[in-house]
C-alpha cells in the first residue's frame, strides 16, 4: 500500500522532527538511554525491534514547560508511556494520541504521542520512559543522537543476536563526543553496541537549512538479513532486494 512507502515514511520522520524542533536552552536534557534489541516474533517467521527509552529532564529557570511528542504509524506501537515530575507521577496523566498532518501530503499514517510537561520550580526534574515496537526491520532505519534540547549524555545501546545481520554506518559524527564500544553476550548469542555521547547541542529549526540527516549525528542503520526457521530472510541485502520490495508494495 502507498501509505506504506519507505519514502513517504522517511519523509515524514523528517518533517516531524524538523517541525518538533527548537532551540529551549532553559530545559536540558541530563540523560537520554535508549536500547533497541532485535527478536523473533512468537511465530518465529519475521523480526520486530523492540525500543525502551528513559529520558530525564532539568528546569533551569521559573515557568519551564514544554510538549513531549513522539511520532509513530502503522508500523511502529507505542506500548508504554510513564511520566514522573520531582519522582512522583501526576495523579491527571493521561498522553494523548492523534494523527500528525504534514503539508501537501494527502494521505500518511503518521500520529503522535503528546503530553504537556510543567515545572514547578527551578530545579525539578521530569523523566520519561517510553516503550516501542517496531514491527519490520525495514522501517527501522536511522538513531539520532541530538534532541530539541542540549543533552549532557546520550547512550544508545542495540542487542543485535547473531542470527541477524545489520550494518550501522556512522553519519555526521564529526567533532561530537560519540564513543563507540562492542562487547559478545554469549548467552543471548548477540552482539552489544553501544554508543555514548556527551555535551550535544540542541537542534535548531532555520529556514532553508538542510535537513536533519545532513546535518546532525546519526545512526544510518540497514537490516539486510535474517535466519528465521532455518531459512534466510533477506531485507535489503542488495539494491535489488530493496527494489523488489518497492515494487509489492506500489502493487
Amino acid at each position: 500500500m502507498l501509505k506504506r512507502y519507505f519514502l513517504l515514511l522517511i519523509l515524514l520522520s523528517s518533517c516531524f522532527r524538523s517541525k518538533a524542533s527548537s532551540n529551549d536552552s532553559t530545559i536540558q536534557i541530563t540523560s537520554a538511554n535508549t536500547i533497541y534489541e532485535f527478536r523473533k516474533t512468537k511465530a518465529q517467521n519475521s523480526v520486530e525491534i523492540t525500543e525502551k527509552s528513559r529520558i530525564t529532564y532539568l528546569s533551569t529557570t521559573i515557568g519551564d514547560h514544554f510538549t513531549f511528542s513522539e511520532s509513530y504509524n502503522d508500523q511502529v506501537s507505542i506500548d508504554d508511556v510513564n511520566f514522573k515530575l520531582d519522582g512522583r507521577s501526576p495523579f491527571n496523566f493521561k498522553p494523548q494520541y492523534s494523527y500528525y498532518s504534514v503539508d501537501d501530503i494527502f494521505y500518511s499514517d503518521s500520529r503522535v504521542c503528546f503530553f504537556p510537561i510543567v515545572f514547578p520550580k527551578v530545579g525539578s526534574n521530569a523523566r520519561v520512559d517510553i516503550e516501542q515496537t517496531i514491527k519490520d526491520p525495514r522501517y527501522f532505519t536511522h538513531i539520532y543522537f541530538t534532541d530539541r534540547f542540549f543533552n549532557k549524555r546520550k547512550e544508545v545501546t542495540l542487542i543485535v543476536p547473531r542470527w541477524m545481520k545489520v550494518e550501522l554506518k556512522e553519519m555526521n559524527f564529526g567533532s561530537n563526543n560519540i564513543k563507540k564500544s562492542m562487547t559478545y553476550d554469549a548467552k543471548q548469542d548477540a552482539d552489544i553496541i553501544t554508543f555514548i555521547a556527551q555535551n550535544l547541542k540542541p537542534e535548531k529549526s532555520e529556514s532553508n537549512s538542510p535537513g536533519p540527516t545532513y546535518i546532525y549525528p546519526h545512526l544510518l542503520v540497514l537490516c539486510k538479513s535474517a535466519s528465521l526457521n532455518n531459512q534466510n530472510v533477506n531485507y535489503f541485502n542488495t539494491l535489488a532486494d530493496q527494489y523488489a520490495w518497492y515494487l509489492n508494495l506500489i502493487k
